[in-house]
């Protein structure tokens, strides 16, 4: 979505011109030795993060000056890069490759360029610089707090994660992952679930009231009540990006449809890698608008299915991994759910060794992708996007060469090519 967008949208010099340069020169950046420690003793170099004196400071042109004086220049060591009264710090090789980035983020990456493979390889991973600009474009936040410097850092952080949680699972770990003809998927329950996500797809609108399936009708939820004590104070379960069909059975299904690739998707859906710098939250925390809220109100009532496809499967999988010890959720199921984007926020949900000591809740979740996807696959022969936590059932791919863009395609999961 981000890059859909980026093609819709080219400022012209003027906007660079605006508060740019003023809001450049009032930045104030820090470094330090990211191997500094208070004691040679573990864990202590991060209390030494905490001593504001161990920090330098200054204008983006005096740390250049500093960084690249002899006294510096020829030091191989780690650095520590943040603006000021930012949480949040980018690590470098050395002195050199941190000059290297301060101008980039100034000037872009000249043609003849010598900067070393560690800066451009950051600068250029899953598109870093095209969502750091597309921060800048739509952003609310004043200039100070939008500048090359605050998106091109944000970019980088959240662009790194997926590529760190994909290098992890070169280890082998214990979740399941299997291959299945596309009759394996017409055949199976979760191939029915592709109907609420197509409905939750459509305009609030355009939605069907009741959908039949097998022998069950279901029915559209707009709202629930707060309590089942209350009838008169309702919440609003179904929006633009998920909707909510229950049945007689006491059973309830929570649909999240993925982006269309407009600007606005990409500025507002959960799944999207600028939505977190946009509602100005921290890209760790899990987001607000995340409807847990809709999702334990349909706990207390009905066993409940959570499930999604592409940004739509973001969504879904922190729902799940939200309340994954309660007993009335009955399971997580994704499609082609677009992992490439594995938001940062996912830590706050899943122990550290998930992968290689997978938690019991994770028999509930299952991962339908295409292959050769390159979302929730990633690209044939490069980078690989990360795999979910439970049964990943790898589907035939429907496209190769020119087309293959074509496999990430709902209607793939819709209209069943047998």
């Amino acid at each position: 979505n981000v890059m859909c967008a980026i093609k819709n949208v080219r400022p012209g010099p003027e906007f660079y011109k605006m508060d740019e340069q003023k809001a450049i020169n009032q930045i104030v950046l820090q470094w330090m030795w990211a191997d500094a420690k208070l004691l040679p003793i573990p864990g202590f170099n991060r209390l030494s993060q905490i001593d504001p004196l161990r920090w330098s400071q200054g204008s983006p042109k005096e740390i250049i000056t500093e960084l690249s004086s002899p006294k510096y220049r020829s030091i191989d060591r780690p650095v520590l890069l943040r603006v000021k009264n930012q949480t949040h710090s980018l690590t470098f090789e050395n002195p050199l490759s941190t000059v290297e980035w301060i101008q980039t983020c100034q000037e872009g990456v000249p043609s003849n360029s010598t900067a070393t493979s560690n800066t451009i390889s950051a600068l250029s991973h899953l598109a870093a610089p095209a969502l750091g600009l597309f921060c800048r474009l739509h952003s609310s936040r004043p200039w100070r707090k939008r500048n090359l410097f605050i998106t091109t850092a944000y970019a980088m952080r959240v662009v790194r994660v997926p590529k760190q949680i994909a290098s992890l699972q070169h280890v082998v770990g214990r979740h399941v992952r299997v291959e299945q003809t596309w009759a394996d998927y017409a055949a199976d329950a979760a191939s029915q679930l592709a109907e609420f996500i197509h409905q939750a797809s459509l305009p609030p609108n355009e939605r069907k009231e009741n959908v039949a399936i097998s022998d069950a009708v279901w029915s559209l939820r707009r709202s629930l009540p707060l309590s089942s004590n209350s009838k008169d104070d309702l919440i609003e379960c179904s929006n633009e990006y998920w909707a909510v069909y229950t049945s007689s059975a006491k059973q309830a299904v929570l649909a999240f449809r993925g982006g269309d690739g407009g600007v606005e998707d990409a500025k507002h859906h959960l799944g999207s890698p600028a939505s977190a710098f946009l509602r100005d939250e921290d890209e760790e925390k899990i987001p607000a608008s995340l409807p847990l809220d809709i999702v334990r109100q349909l706990g207390q009532s009905y066993a409940l299915t959570i499930c999604g496809y592409s940004q739509g499967g973001i969504s879904a999988l922190g729902c799940a991994l939200a309340v994954r010890a309660e007993a009335w959720l009955s399971q997580c199921v994704l499609m082609n759910c677009a992992t490439v984007f594995w938001p940062p926020w996912f830590k706050q949900l899943l122990p550290e060794d998930w992968w290689t000591n997978p938690p019991d809740f994770t028999s509930k979740i299952t991962s339908w992708v295409v292959r050769d996807d390159f979302l929730s696959e990633g690209s044939p022969g490069k980078a690989r996007a990360p795999q979910v936590p439970g049964t990943t059932v790898v589907l035939p791919t429907c496209a190769t060469g020119s087309d293959i863009m074509k496999n990430h395609e709902f209607i793939n999961f819709y209209d069943v090519p047998l």
